[in-house]
């Protein structure tokens, strides 16, 4: 693809807004993907994932587009149990990214998301969620969608 990158972390979809997160080999990545699709199914709002581990980020008139690596489309890990089939869309819109980080560097009273530069031009809000805390993590993401979501 033109002006495409290969970009590492995973991306799902919850509701209309295309998330990706972002952190180091052994953060959760795939881990609080897999909690947040389960929960907003639970709730029975839209959940879907796009891709995990790798994904391929191309620029777009409206933003960032993510889709998947053609060999891993509908396959995500779970530690400790290996790779797994599951639902997935072709590709998404991001619309945020979250970054896992330790615990201790998040804000207790962050301001207004930061933007994060994908692909040295475009930026999207970015929120920082602490890495191997699902519970927590998840808990920020829905909060910052019940604010600044697309799906209102």
């Amino acid at each position: 693809m033109k002006n495409s990158a290969l970009c590492h972390g995973s991306v799902i979809l919850l509701g209309c807004d295309g998330i990706i997160i972002q952190g180091n080999s052994g953060s959760g990545k795939s881990r609080l993907a897999h909690q947040l699709v389960q929960e907003w199914k639970n709730r029975g709002l839209f959940s879907s994932w796009v891709g995990d581990d790798q994904i391929i980020l191309q620029p777009h008139k409206n933003g960032i587009i993510a889709q998947p690596p053609e060999a891993t489309k509908g396959l995500a890990e779970r530690r400790f149990s290996g790779i797994q089939n599951v639902t997935f869309e072709d590709s998404a819109q991001l619309s945020l990214i979250v970054k896992l980080i330790e615990q201790t560097e998040l804000e207790r009273m962050p301001e207004q998301a930061n933007t994060a530069i994908l692909k040295g031009t475009l930026k999207l809000p970015t929120i920082n969620a602490p890495k191997n805390n699902i519970q927590l993590a998840c808990e920020i993401v829905t909060s910052y969608l019940e604010t600044h979501s697309s799906n209102k």
